[in-house]
């Protein structure tokens, strides 16, 4: 048998296998509401999928790994490059979100052998970078565009048509007076002709063009309310690039979805973005709710006293922002709206258990948990892939565990937050791919985030120089020569990254990457092999 063979017998294969039970899911009404129902889109996202990884790997889904779906990503690019910028993002973003769902549910379903942790957050990087810089703003409203203007084009079609029919009964009718008079009717009607289209390309370049417009204003706003010392206690709660996608990702949905206008955005509408941005912003963090709405209000009250929004205008989107604080919280608040990781922690808080000091306890839950769990899906013949709570290593909780002030929930915001920024810098480094190992790299970055807060309870936002001189010598000493250099090369990389998008500030980045190329050349002991 061929290798073509092969690959299109594993294709249609796995594709069988899996596609009529996925058709049942509630992953899938999820993406049939998201995309109106588009069956042959969706199809042809997993399709796609399928084909991209069965490629490179031609082996069973259930043993797929990690790093065989990660590359899909630029797959997807090279699929539509040839197509018109804007339809190419949104169909990369339509297919990226596909995709993700389908492996949600192979990995619910045990049929796909990875953590959900990691699933869950496949893509949202490239989906972000592709919805913020090619104005896909959101994937519902882009949809309903896309079939309206679908409609408008089928009406424009169809009186053209009757125009041109209306034309030829008009035309006969006026030669057939022509013949019986022998003169033509001089106040007979022009047929006018159908009105010029304006191109789609055009229209959607201008639309790209004041949305680009708006985004550029907008930002230069939001820094001078970052700086502005009246909100600066409120604004350096959160990391400055977060407040930027916060609001530009608000905004755009606005003047994308209702009106190009800040001054005549509609209430009614704002309170309905609003809700969809919270329900996607809060769904582990609820406690968080309150500031950031404390953010957005501040930022209101900061458009209407600079003239960006009139007074009154401003004032009334607070009011807009106030009203519907309780409803989205009692949404976020309804367990039926909980992802299964937050049920299980909620599980744990009804049994007493503390997060912060009953280990032992948690485990056992967790274990008697997934026994209760595998039990019921087994009685439903469903398949059963065990809950696993993302926390940082077992070493570093029982570091800190007793200090004062530890937070366990702080602790995984902060863990989760440092494995963001590695698998970031891992995606934007194509060179490393064939010199270096995934793990090796995320491991130093994330090891050494969770053990400064392990120490000294600092999040990303709050290092300082003095954290890493108390952690850099005995982490460094525990490396091989060669793992020292990979080491320097990753967090100096890291650091350069955090001074330019200020998530860190300069002098602090700068001082400690020099602190990490001082320590890595004591770190390098000397050996055989490098003397």
């Amino acid at each position: 048998m061929s290798k073509e063979s092969e690959f299109w017998d594993l294709y249609y294969q796995e594709f069988d296998k899996y596609w009529d039970d996925f058709k049942q899911s509630s992953e899938y009404e999820q993406v049939m509401t998201l995309f109106l129902g588009r069956k042959t889109m969706i199809k042809t996202a997993v399709e796609n999928m399928l084909n991209f990884v069965l490629y490179d790997t031609p082996k069973p889904i259930d043993q797929w790994k990690f790093s065989d779906i990660k590359p899909v990503r630029s797959s997807f690019h090279y699929l539509y490059r040839n197509k018109s910028t804007n339809k190419n993002y949104r169909l990369i973003v339509t297919d990226l979100t596909v995709v993700r769902y389908w492996l949600q549910w192979l990995t619910e379903i045990g049929a796909l052998h990875i953590e959900y942790r990691f699933i869950e957050n496949l893509f949202k990087d490239e989906i972000a970078f592709y919805t913020r810089y090619d104005y896909f703003r959101d994937y519902e409203t882009s949809c309903e565009a896309e079939v309206s203007s679908n409609k408008s084009a089928e009406k424009r079609r169809i009186e053209q048509k009757s125009a041109r029919k209306n034309a030829r009964k008009q035309s006969a009718k006026t030669g057939m007076e022509k013949a019986l008079t022998g003169h033509t009717r001089k106040n007979s009607k022009k047929i006018s002709k159908p009105a010029i289209i304006t191109d789609k390309a055009d229209r959607l370049a201008k639309e790209d063009r004041l949305l680009n417009e708006m985004d550029s204003e907008l930002l230069k706003l939001i820094k001078a309310f970052e700086n502005d010392p009246k909100w600066r206690i409120f604004t350096q709660q959160f990391e400055s690039e977060y407040i930027e996608t916060l609001i530009t990702r608000i905004a755009d949905k606005m003047s994308f979805t209702f009106h190009e206008d800040p001054d005549q955005w509609d209430e009614e509408g704002f309170q309905e973005t609003l809700k969809w941005r919270f329900a996607l912003e809060m769904n582990y963090f609820l406690d968080e709710l309150p500031g950031v709405a404390q953010i957005l209000q501040n930022f209101l009250t900061f458009e209407g006293e600079v003239g960006y929004l009139k007074p009154a205008k401003a004032e009334s989107l607070k009011q807009a922002l106030i009203k519907i604080l309780p409803k989205v919280k009692a949404t976020l608040s309804d367990e039926a709206n909980f992802e299964s990781e937050k049920r299980l922690v909620l599980g744990m808080r009804r049994a007493g258990i503390d997060e912060q000091k009953d280990w032992d306890l948690m485990d056992q839950f967790i274990e008697d948990y997934n026994v209760a769990r595998q039990t019921a899906r087994a009685a439903e013949g469903r398949a059963f892939f065990p809950e696993i709570v993302y926390m940082p290593a077992l070493k570093y909780k029982k570091l800190a565990h007793s200090r004062q002030g530890y937070s366990k929930q702080i602790a995984t915001k902060v863990h989760n937050e440092i494995l963001a920024r590695a698998w970031q810098l891992w995606s934007t480094h194509q060179e490393w791919y064939h010199k270096y190992k995934q793990a090796q790299i995320v491991d130093y970055i994330v090891d050494l985030g969770d053990l400064i807060y392990a120490r000294y309870l600092q999040t990303p936002k709050q290092w300082q120089l003095k954290d890493f001189a108390g952690v850099l010598p005995d982490f460094v000493k525990q490396l091989s020569p060669a793992d020292v250099a990979v080491f320097k090369l990753v967090w100096t990389t890291l650091l350069d990254t955090l001074a330019k998008n200020g998530s860190l500030e300069p002098a602090i980045a700068y001082d400690v990457a020099r602190l990490v190329q001082e320590t890595s050349v004591i770190g390098i002991k000397p050996t055989s092999s490098n003397i």
